[in-house]
């Protein structure tokens, strides 16, 4: 008996998936030997460059998702829109976003229309390189395809306006998206309102739970949660205890993370205050996050934390308390920003 392409791609999947690439590309190797031989049924199909590439994706590397893919075109394998948006992916995580836009244009010569995640993707890419305009470009792209962003995509373009300080750009992205024929859920308002906190603009965060109350998408705990870090954040402790009053006269009650940020920001001076108005002390809240089990190569506090921004001598103010036992519209609206 002699293994077919159907228990070599099994063996590639495997070897791709523990991230053994050099055991793989011996396996592809192998299949091609056979097949030069005239063993038809070993010939390297189109799932055994998928499962190389999706490797290729999960590593962010984009130097083999590009060899990868010119091989496929020597051995006269036609590349398929999956192939291609794993491709997009690995040189998305690789940092290679010129080769990103080749890419996307090499499947549209080609006659593959790029997909929803494939765009997405893109995105995450121009954002991670500080390229807001270019991202808001591939936003008009999906909508000249007939592509619908989702709130996923928005929700990249959000996550940048943040890392370029482009609050007027988020704002103005947000409440647009109605009108674009995406409905905003919780996960794109928190994002906003984080950043605008954080960048003292409570005015825009105060209109924005206004308006999720108006579209049916209620501010929750995790909204209140965005306002009082972001605005711990910045210091601004009397801004983050008005958010926690508007939360209790709403019936929610803070969660752990909230009494961390609040306890993290305050003096020496007013410890004992936001610890009335919390009902907890420092030391239980510190002595809870200390239990809570972080993921593998987690930092302490993860991106989303308290202290996910660098809160100046949170942690500090803490211990001292616990050692004393204590307490196009999208483009339009980057241009007008920018100018």
């Amino acid at each position: 008996l002699r293994p077919n392409s159907f228990c070599f791609n099994s063996a590639l999947v495997a070897c791709a998936k523990s991230g053994r690439m050099s055991q793989a590309f011996g396996i592809l190797r192998e299949m091609d030997l056979l097949s030069q031989e005239g063993d038809a049924n070993a010939k390297p199909t189109e799932h055994s460059y998928a499962a190389m590439l999706r490797a290729c994706a999960a590593a962010g590397d984009p130097r083999t998702a590009n060899m990868l893919m010119r091989r496929m075109e020597r051995a006269g394998l036609p590349a398929t829109a999956v192939h291609y948006g794993l491709a997009i992916h690995a040189c998305s995580r690789g940092g290679e976003l010129r080769k990103v836009f080749d890419l996307l244009n090499d499947m549209q010569g080609r006659g593959l229309q790029p997909d929803k995640h494939a765009f997405t993707t893109a995105l995450a890419a121009c954002a991670e390189a500080n390229q807001l305009n270019r991202a808001l470009s591939l936003v008009e792209r999906m909508y000249f395809l007939e592509v619908q962003p989702d709130v996923a995509t928005y929700n990249v373009l959000l996550q940048a306006c943040d890392k370029m300080s482009r609050y007027e750009t988020m704002y103005e992205l947000i409440e647009s998206m109605p009108k674009l024929g995406v409905e905003p859920n919780h996960v794109n308002y928190n994002t906003a309102i984080r950043a605008l906190a954080r960048a003292g603009q409570l005015h825009r965060v105060d209109a924005l739970m206004e308006r999720m109350h108006e579209r049916g998408v209620a501010p929750n705990v995790s909204t209140y949660r965005a306002a009082i870090n972001g605005t711990c954040d910045a210091d601004n402790l009397d801004g983050a205890l008005g958010y926690l009053g508007r939360m209790h006269a709403w019936g929610l009650a803070a969660d752990g993370q909230i009494q961390y940020a609040l306890l993290s920001t305050c003096s020496e001076e007013a410890r004992a205050r936001v610890e009335h108005i919390l009902g907890a002390r420092t030391a239980d809240v510190l002595r809870e996050f200390a239990r809570r089990p972080r993921r593998e190569g987690a930092p302490p506090f993860a991106r989303g934390a308290p202290f996910a921004r660098g809160r100046r001598g949170g942690g500090r103010a803490l211990a001292r308390g616990m050692g004393r036992g204590g307490r196009g519209a999208p483009r339009a609206a980057a241009r007008r920003e920018s100018t």
